[in-house]
C-alpha cells in the first residue's frame, strides 16, 4: 500500500503494473488474508500500525477480487478503469496534431504492439494494454532472473518510453482536465483556429520560443492552463513552480502584448490563506500560505503588468472526466475500501472544468474586459461533504466515509481552511448563470458512467 501511494503520484504506469504484481500476490497466497498477513505482510519492517493498516488494505483488495470473480485471473475493476483512462488519453494524443514527440514515439512502438499481437499473445487487447501487459511480462522475467533477449529488450525500451511519455500526460497537471475541456469546446468555435501546445511543442520557460511561436503563428489571444499544481512538492521544488507559474506566465504576456492581443490566464483560490469568514471577493488582499500560492500570486502580479488585455480567472476545487483530480480520486477509494477519512474543516466549492471551459469560450466570444474575477461552481461544501455527495451519486455504498481534522492529515504545504469565491462580477460582467457543484458532478460522473 505504502509503495502504491508513491507510485501513484509518480507514475500512473508504474502505479498499475504494481497493483498488478499485488493481485498476482494475492493469487499465489490463495486468496486468503491470514496467509497474506503470516507469510507477506510480516517479513517487512513496519510498525504494528502500519502492518494493520496494510492488512487492511490487502482484506479490502480480497474482498473485492472475490466479489468481483477475480481469484484466478484478470484485473480488478478499479485498475481496469485506470487502463480505460490510459487509453483514452492515449488515443486523444494520437487524434491531435500538437503532439508530434508522442506521435512519433507510439510509431516506433506499433511495429512490436502488431508483433505481439500476430504471436497471439495480445489480441484481444488495446495497444495500450498490449504495451502494459509486454512491460509486465518483462518484469516478472527479470524477477525470476531469466535471461531478456536483445531484440526483446529493444522493443521493452521503446515500450517504456511510450508508456512514460503517457503517464507524464496523465499527471501533469491537475489543470490538465481544463485543457482537454476546452478543446472539446473547439470543434464548435470553427470560426477561430485553436494551438494546442504542451511542453514538447513549446516550453513557455523559454522566452525566445514563446515570442517565436506567437509571432509565426499569428497568435491574437492566449488561454494559459499551465500550472505546476503539486502543492506539496512545490515546497521543496521551488524554483520549478516559480518557472511554471510565475516566470512562464510572463512570457506569454510579453509576447502576446508585441501583437496586441489578450490572456486569459487561470488562477487559483491558493492566493488566499483562508482565515475570511465570506466569500472573497477581487479587491481582498491576496495572502498566500504556500510556496505554490505565493508563485501564482507573483503570475498575476507579471502578467497584468506586461499586457494590458489581461483577464485573470482564479479558480478552485477543479475536477473533471478527464485527468487525475479529486472526484476520480475518491470514486476509486470509494470502490477500494471498506473506511476513509476525509477532511472536513476545509471549505470552498468544486469547479467542473467543463463549466469553466463554458465560460472562457464565451469570454472569447463577447469581449475580453480585463482585470480578476473569480469562477467556481455555487454553493458551498467541505471535502469530507464532496466525498459523500461524490459516493452518494455513484451509489458506492461499501466504503465509510469518517470526517477528519486537517491537523490529523498534515502536509508540507497549508491550505487554506476557508476559499470560497465571490462569483458576482464574473456574472454582471458576462451575464451568466453558474450550476450548483452537485448539479455539475452529477454530469460529470453520469459521464464518467458512460465511459465505463
Amino acid at each position: 500500500m505504502f509503495i502504491s501511494q508513491e507510485l501513484r503520484k509518480k507514475s500512473i504506469a508504474e502505479y498499475l503494473l504494481y497493483m498488478w504484481q499485488v493481485e498476482d500476490i494475492i493469487r499465489a497466497y490463495g486468496c486468503s488474508l491470514t496467509r497474506v498477513r503470516r507469510e507477506y505482510i510480516e517479513q517487512f519492517d513496519y510498525s504494528d500500525e502500519q502492518k494493520e493498516e496494510l492488512t487492511d488494505w490487502f482484506g479490502n483488495l480480497i474482498t473485492m477480487m472475490n466479489g468481483e470473480g477475480r481469484r484466478e485471473k484478470g484485473h480488478l475493476q478499479i485498475n481496469k478503469i485506470l487502463q480505460q483512462d490510459l487509453s483514452e488519453l492515449h488515443a486523444r494524443l494520437l487524434s491531435s496534431t500538437k503532439f508530434p514527440f508522442y506521435n512519433a514515439q507510439y510509431y516506433k512502438v506499433l511495429p512490436f504492439i502488431v508483433e505481439l499481437r500476430q504471436r497471439g499473445e495480445h489480441s484481444e487487447e488495446n495497444e495500450i494494454e498490449t504495451c502494459l501487459n509486454a512491460l509486465y511480462g518483462t518484469m516478472l522475467l527479470r524477477l525470476q532472473k531469466k535471461a531478456i533477449t536483445p531484440n526483446t529488450k529493444h522493443a521493452i525500451d521503446e515500450i517504456t518510453t511510450l508508456i512514460g511519455m503517457l503517464s507524464d500526460y496523465y499527471l501533469t497537471d491537475k489543470n490538465e482536465g481544463l485543457v482537454f475541456e476546452v478543446q472539446l469546446l473547439e470543434k464548435t468555435y470553427t470560426q477561430h483556429t485553436f494551438f494546442n501546445t504542451d511542453v514538447a511543442e513549446l516550453d513557455i520557460t523559454d522566452a525566445a520560443a514563446t515570442e517565436r511561436f506567437v509571432e509565426v503563428n499569428n497568435i491574437d489571444g492566449i488561454i494559459n492552463c499551465a500550472a505546476y499544481t503539486a502543492v506539496d512538492k512545490a515546497e521543496t521544488d521551488k524554483e520549478t513552480c516559480t518557472a511554471i507559474n510565475t516566470i512562464a506566465p510572463a512570457h506569454l504576456a510579453v509576447a502576446i502584448e508585441k501583437r496586441g492581443g489578450w490572456l486569459i490566464h487561470i488562477s487559483t483560490d491558493y492566493v488566499f490563506n483562508g482565515t475570511k469568514h465570506t466569500p472573497y471577493v477581487e479587491d481582498d488582499t491576496p495572502c498566500p500560505d504556500s510556496v505554490y500560492g505565493n508563485t501564482k500570486l507573483a503570475g498575476e502580479l507579471g502578467v497584468q503588468k506586461l499586457c494590458k488585455r489581461t483577464m485573470i480567472i482564479r479558480t478552485g476545487w477543479l475536477y473533471s472526466t478527464f485527468g487525475n483530480n479529486f472526484v476520480k480520486n475518491m470514486l476509486r477509494l470509494g470502490r477500494e475500501r471498506e473506511t476513509l477519512g476525509v477532511i472536513f474543516d476545509q471549505i470552498g466549492t468544486p469547479t467542473y472544468a467543463a463549466d469553466l471551459a463554458k465560460i472562457i469560450m464565451t469570454i472569447i466570444e463577447k469581449e475580453i474586459i480585463p482585470g480578476i474575477y473569480h469562477f467556481a461552481n455555487e454553493g458551498v461544501t467541505s471535502w469530507y461533504d464532496f466525498t459523500l455527495a461524490i459516493h452518494r451519486i455513484a451509489g458506492i455504498t461499501g466504503c465509510h466515509v469518517k470526517p477528519i481534522h486537517t491537523e490529523e492529515y498534515p502536509t508540507p504545504a497549508k491550505r487554506p481552511h476557508y476559499s470560497v469565491l465571490d462569483k458576482t462580477k464574473i456574472k454582471q460582467a458576462y451575464n451568466i448563470e453558474i450550476p450548483h457543484w452537485e448539479e455539475s458532478l452529477a454530469k460529470c460522473i453520469m459521464l464518467l458512467k458512460d465511459k465505463n
